[in-house]
């Protein structure tokens, strides 16, 4: 047990972003504890005091949002200590794909519209085939 980020690209609005992911989350355990523009906070009440993996334990979890990326941090507590072992980690990994799918974060390889002139890019595109802009 002890903490572990994962970082997956967003594009959408941070406030909106932030509030689907943290509703995806709520279904499965989690209780938003606070809120701001950029940042979400909460905490897995569905967990056990006593459990030793992480992805079972009771713990907090942020959230940000930047418009570029979701930023999710699963912490267990200052006196919890350790590694997060491969087991917990793909279930914390598929809370966080929950998230994002609900989040409107596009499946990777999908395409994604340019923000700047609104054309749909090629799947896996990084620039806009349009205007040049960065997707």
């Amino acid at each position: 047990m002890g903490s572990l980020a994962i970082e997956r690209p967003c594009t959408m609005e941070p406030g909106l972003a932030l509030a689907r992911a943290a509703d995806a989350l709520a279904k499965i355990g989690y209780e938003i504890v606070s809120r701001s523009t950029h940042e979400f906070h909460l905490f897995y009440s569905a967990g056990s005091h006593t459990a030793l993996r992480l992805d079972e334990h009771r713990h907090r979890l942020g959230i940000r949002a930047d418009g570029q990326k979701l930023v999710f941090l699963f912490e267990a507590g200052l006196s919890s200590g350790g590694v997060v072992v491969q087991s917990e980690r793909d279930e914390l990994e598929r809370r966080v794909a929950i998230a994002t799918r609900s989040a409107g974060a596009p499946a990777p390889g999908a395409p994604r519209r340019c923000l700047t002139c609104g054309t749909l890019s090629d799947a896996g595109a990084t620039t806009c085939a349009t205007c040049g802009s960065s997707l």
